[in-house]
C-alpha cells in the first residue's frame, strides 16, 4: 500500500502545468455538489479517453459510487486507481472508508499515510476526514483540525467544517464556514453553491442572489442554473425555475431525469404546449418513463381532452408496476378524468386511494362525496363531506350548505313517487333522519348568513317534509315554482296561510312552517310606496320561501325570502302585472 501522494499529484497540487492533455476539474465540479450523474458521465469520458490522470479519475468514480452505497463498483475503482498509480494515497483511502465501521484499526491504517511529504498534505487529513464523516463527525472534526494546522487558509478545509457542521445540522454556522472559504478564494464554485443550498429554503433569496454571482462569474458554469431552478421551484416561482432550467437542460444529450424535470417546470409554469411538445419528443427515448406520461395525462385533462386523458391514465395506472412510483396527484387527475367521462363510482374510488395516500389532501373529500352524490350514494357522499368538514381548516359556510342538501336529497329520496304509496316505518324513520340533519345544517347557515334565503328556503323544505312525511313530492307542484302561472290559475290574488303552505296564483308559490300558531293579516303601508294592494305581515315568526315563475326584466334568480321577528317587518306584496307578485321586505 503507498503512503505517499505522487509526484504528478503534488506538482498538480502546487498548480504546476498539467502532464495530461486533460483535465477532470469539471467532473470533480459535478462531484463535489452532488451532481453524481453529471459527474460520473464526464469521469468514464475521461477514463476512456486516456487524455487525464486515471488514478484521479478511479478515485472519484470510487467516491461517487461509495456516496450511493454501491461499495462493489466503488472497491473496483479504488482498486484500479491503485494500479494505475500506487503513490495517489486516495484511492487506498477510499478503499479503507468501504468497511470503516468495522475496522477497529483504521485510525493507525490511515496514519501510514501521513508520513513525509504528506504529512503537510491538507488534501490526505481532508481526503481521511470525509470518509469518517458518515461514520463519526467527531473524528471527521479531527482530521478537519490537522488539516486546519497544515492549511489554516485553505477554502478545502472551511468546506469540509461546514459540511460536518451541516451534517450536525448547524446550517447557520456551516453557511458561515462557506463564506469564510469564499473569502479565502472568491472563485470556490463549491463554496457558493453549498451556500446556496443552505439557504435554499429557510432564506431563498439568498440562495438566489449568491447563484446569481456564481452565474456572473461562470456563465458556462450550469450546475448553477440547474440549482437555481431548484430554488425557484421550492419557492413555486414556476415560470422562473423553468427558465433558469432551460440553461442548465439539453434536449439532444441530457438523460431522462433532467428533461423529465424540465417538461415537469414547463408544466408547472403554465406552458403546457411547450410542456406537452417536449413529452411528445422525449418519449421516443423512453416510452414507458412514468413522469413523461403522467404529464401527458395531466396537460390532456387540462386541455379539455378527456377521452385521451382516460386512456392515458388507465395506460399508466396499468403498466407501473411498482405502485410506490405513482402520486398522488396521478390518483386525483385519474379521479377527475372518470368524472369527466361519466364513470362516477369509478371515480368516487380512486379519489378514496388518492385520500389515503395523502390524508393532508382533505380538499380531495369534497370532489369524493360529490362522485358519490352522483351514484346516489347519499351514505357514502355524507360521509366524506363531514370528514372534509371535521379536518379542513378553512372550512366554508358553502361547505355546511352543501352537506345539507346531500342530507335533504337523501331525505326526498326515500319519499313515495306516486300516489297511494306508502312508506314503510323503517323507510320513514330514515327519511325524518336525514331530514333532521338537513334541517341542523341549514339552521347553521341562518345563524351564520341571516341576510341569505337559502338558509330560510332548505329549512322550509326540510320541515314541510318532516310535517309530510307521506306526501308525494311532484316536480310540477305549483309549489315548488315548476308550472306555468297558468297551470297555476290567476284567481287568487291575495296570498293566505293555509295549513302551513303558502298558495298563491299569478306565478307565485312556496313553502311556509308556522312556528308560532299566532298569525293574522294587516294592511301596512311600505315607505311611500302604496297601491291599494293587499299587505301581508305575520305575528309569529315564519320561514317562508317563494319562486316566481318569469322574473320581472332587473330582478336576480327567482327566489325571494323573508323572515318575520319582532321588531315586525312589514311584508309587502306587490303586483306587476304578467310577472305576478314581488315581494319586498321592509321594517317598521
Amino acid at each position: 500500500m503507498g503512503s505517499k501522494i505522487s509526484v504528478l499529484t503534488l506538482a498538480l497540487m502546487m498548480g504546476a502545468t498539467s502532464l495530461f492533455a486533460e483535465d477532470n476539474g469539471k467532473a470533480i465540479d459535478y462531484y463535489k455538489v452532488g451532481m453524481y450523474g453529471e459527474a460520473k458521465k464526464e469521469l468514464l469520458a475521461n477514463l476512456q479517453s486516456g487524455k487525464t490522470d486515471k488514478a484521479e479519475v478511479c478515485y472519484y468514480l470510487g467516491e461517487l459510487y461509495s456516496a450511493q452505497n454501491m461499495k462493489d463498483s466503488a472497491a473496483y475503482y479504488y482498486k484500479e486507481g491503485i494500479v494505475a498509480d500506487p503513490d495517489y494515497v486516495l484511492n487506498s483511502i477510499g478503499e479503507l472508508k468501504l468497511d470503516l465501521a468495522n475496522n477497529p484499526n483504521a485510525d493507525k491504517a490511515f496514519s501510514g499515510f501521513l508520513t513525509g511529504k504528506n504529512k503537510k498534505n491538507p488534501a490526505v487529513y481532508i481526503a481521511i476526514a470525509r470518509a469518517y464523516l458518515p461514520v463519526s463527525t467527531a473524528k471527521a472534526m479531527e482530521y478537519m483540525e490537522q488539516a486546519r494546522a497544515v492549511a489554516p487558509k485553505s477554502p478545502d478545509v472551511f468546506i469540509l467544517e461546514g459540511d460536518i457542521l451541516a451534517a450536525k445540522k448547524q446550517y447557520g454556522d456551516a453557511a458561515s464556514r462557506y463564506e469564510q472559504a469564499i473569502y479565502f478564494d472568491n472563485k470556490c464554485k463549491e463554496a457558493y453553491f453549498k451556500y446556496a443550498k443552505i439557504y435554499s429554503r429557510s432564506n431563498p433569496q439568498y440562495a438566489i442572489d449568491m447563484l446569481n454571482k456564481l452565474i456572473e462569474m461562470d456563465p458556462e458554469y450550469t450546475v448553477a442554473y440547474g440549482e437555481l431552478a431548484d430554488v425557484y421551484y421550492k419557492n413555486e416561482e414556476f415560470a422562473k425555475a423553468a427558465d433558469a432550467f432551460s440553461k442548465y437542460v439539453n434536449v439532444e444529450t441530457s438523460d431522462m431525469k433532467d428533461l423529465a424535470r424540465y417538461a415537469t417546470l414547463l408544466y408547472f409554469s403554465g406552458d403546457q404546449d411547450k410542456a406537452l411538445e417536449l413529452v411528445t419528443k422525449v418519449s421516443q427515448r423512453e416510452p414507458n418513463n412514468t413522469v413523461l406520461r403522467r404529464l401527458n395525462m395531466y396537460i390532456n385533462y387540462d386541455k379539455g381532452d378527456y377521452a385521451k386523458s382516460l386512456e392515458l391514465a388507465k395506460t399508466l395506472m396499468g403498466q407501473v408496476e411498482d405502485s410506490s412510483k405513482l402520486i398522488t396527484r396521478d390518483y386525483m387527475y385519474f379521479a377527475r378524468t372518470l368524472s369527466k367521462n361519466d364513470l362516477h363510482k369509478e371515480a368516487a374510488e380512486v379519489f378514496e386511494k388518492a385520500v389515503d395516500m395523502d390524508t393532508a389532501r382533505v380538499e380531495l373529500l369534497k370532489e369524493m362525496g360529490s362522485e358519490y352524490e352522483a351514484v346516489k350514494d347519499y351514505d357514502k357522499a355524507i360521509g366524506a363531506y363531514k370528514r372534509y368538514i371535521d379536518q379542513a381548516k378553512d372550512v366554508k359556510l358553502n361547505d355546511y350548505f352543501n352537506l345539507g342538501k346531500v342530507y335533504y336529497t337523501a331525505g326526498a329520496s326515500i319519499r313515495p313517487t306516486a300516489d297511494g304509496v306508502v312508506m314503510t316505518e323503517s323507510d320513514s324513520m330514515r327519511m325524518v333522519d336525514y331530514l333532521k340533519g338537513a334541517d341542523s345544517l341549514f339552521a347553521h347557515v341562518v345563524e351564520k348568513a341571516p341576510e341569505s334565503y337559502l338558509g330560510y328556503l332548505f329549512r322550509g323544505r326540510a320541515n314541510w317534509a318532516i310535517d309530510n312525511p307521506q306526501a308525494v313530492l311532484r316536480t310540477g307542484d305549483c309549489r315548488y315554482g315548476k308550472r306555468s302561472a297558468e297551470e297555476c290559475g290567476r284567481s287568487d290574488r291575495g296570498l293566505s296561510l293555509h295549513g302551513g303552505t303558502l298558495h298563491r296564483a299569478g306565478g307565485l308559490s312556496g313553502i311556509a312552517r308556522v312556528l308560532e300558531k299566532d298569525s293574522r293579516t294587516e294592511s301596512r303601508q311600505c315607505g311611500s310606496q302604496t297601491d291599494g294592494g293587499g299587505v301581508a305581515a305575520v305575528h309569529s315568526a315564519v320561514i317562508f320561501s317563494v319562486t316566481i315563475t318569469q322574473i320581472p326584466s332587473g330582478y336576480p334568480d327567482g327566489i325571494f325570502v323573508f323572515r318575520v321577528s319582532p321588531p315586525r317587518p312589514v311584508v309587502r306584496a306587490v303586483r306587476n302585472g304578467r310577472f305576478g307578485m314581488l315581494i319586498k321586505i321592509c321594517k317598521n
